[in-house]
């Protein structure tokens, strides 16, 4: 399947979710209709149109504060800007510019920005005279974009029903939620004005207490802070570690540690042996967030959630995913997407991969599944006892192998 043949399979559906009602601005928010979103792979899609043409993929990400659009993309529809040598601290753009210095978990970026009339999300609302920033091509993987949910007031996500909605004011007796405050916070410039929030919560993570932000922006089920890290001293402190690349809108946190957790909570939500993602503690000089925990889809999928930063309280309940089992590598394999092919980049040892004889080096020529490089990784991280097939290439010959997948970690 192509590439355009996929993201137009994920669209289809999500074009008609409700009528445009709601001009979208920072003073003045009314509540939209319910717009469809899909979950693949641990990302959280949305059908999005530019200047009224599309629709085209877009993530929905909690924790970014501007909408970001692949360049290429941006070419294609002729948006004006993208200049990337005027380039401003967070903030601190003037009319005039046309490039923003951009904020990841670990380190900055330097990045265009194009402007469009309009940006119609999932049919149900819009923002005109908007402002996107140019990622690289590629980096969203079949995405071609991103929608911040931090740019508006109230943002209701139900995984249950996979539907989500910019909402008025939330109603004090939302039926079935637990209401969670959230701690005190300042403005925070967006790249392009000085407005939003970071609506960050008060959690528990192995009987220490950490400030939480939730991030549909990565896969994982919670991402530690390498600041956090650091002070801590979490990084050698479990017997057993994965070591591996965390994906972000953003990019790629190159050097990171997965170990599971004993314990997470969040109100009385409660979650056990969840997988933890540490942040390398040579980057704490470069981390960016504020918060010391942000929770991915792998968690967010298991309860549904409503900000309300007019309030400054989110509410929260389990959702029918809630005791799902976790989503984790299981073979042991760390896999480099390079050109047209796959590379085996390292075996862990001990690993179902190891046993299976897999070997740095290897080039995966195939394998019995859907979905391309992502869809390799996502199919590593099934339950225990599935067995993978690869068809690979070890100097110039072809072998056939599976690993099976295992609770090794």
């Amino acid at each position: 399947m192509t590439e355009s043949t996929r993201r137009g399979a994920l669209l289809a559906g999500l074009g008609g979710a409700g009528a445009l009602i709601c001009p979208l601005t920072a003073a003045a928010l009314t509540a939209s209709a319910p717009f469809a979103f899909r979950l693949t792979q641990n990302r959280v899609w949305l059908s999005v149109k530019v200047n009224g043409r599309g629709p085209y993929a877009f993530l929905i990400d909690t924790a970014a504060r501007d909408y970001m659009i692949d360049q290429k993309l941006a070419a294609d529809l002729k948006l004006t800007g993208g200049d990337s040598t005027l380039v401003q601290a967070p903030g601190q753009m003037n009319g005039g510019s046309k490039a923003a210095r951009m904020k990841g978990p670990v380190g900055f970026d330097d990045l265009p920005v194009f402007q469009a009339d309009r940006v119609e999300v999932g049919g149900a609302f819009l923002e005109r005279e908007a402002v996107l920033v140019g990622q690289p091509t590629g980096r969203f993987d079949l995405a071609q974009g991103v929608v911040p949910s931090g740019r508006v007031a109230v943002w209701d996500m139900n995984f249950d029903k996979s539907l989500a909605r910019v909402s008025g004011p939330v109603p004090e007796n939302a039926t079935g939620y637990e209401l969670v405050p959230l701690l005190k916070t300042d403005g925070v410039g967006f790249s392009h004005m000085h407005s939003g929030h970071r609506p960050l919560m008060h959690g528990w993570l192995d009987g220490r207490s950490v400030k939480v932000l939730f991030d549909t922006g990565i896969g994982d089920a919670l991402f530690v802070s390498p600041r956090f890290v650091k002070a801590h001293r979490l990084w050698d402190s479990h017997a057993r570690a994965q070591p591996g690349r965390t994906w972000t809108t953003f990019g790629r946190v190159p050097r990171t540690r997965t170990v599971i957790g004993e314990r997470f909570q969040i109100g009385k939500l409660v979650f056990d042996k969840p997988p933890v993602v540490l942040g390398d503690p040579g980057d704490a000089d470069e981390a960016t967030h504020e918060a010391d925990v942000l929770v991915g889809v792998e968690m967010l999928r298991r309860l549904n959630f409503i900000y309300d930063l007019s309030r400054q309280q989110t509410l929260i309940r389990a959702s029918a995913a809630h005791k799902d089992f976790w989503r984790i590598d299981r073979s042991g394999l760390e896999l480099e997407a390079q050109g047209d092919f796959v590379h085996v980049a390292s075996v862990q040892k001990g690993s179902p991969a190891e046993a299976a004889d897999f070997r740095p080096g290897d080039t995966v020529k195939g394998w019995i599944g859907q979905g391309g490089y992502f869809g390799i990784l996502w199919a590593l991280q099934d339950e225990p006892g599935r067995s993978i097939h690869f068809q690979l290439e070890r100097d110039g010959k072809e072998l056939m192998k599976p690993v099976t997948l295992d609770d090794w970690l």
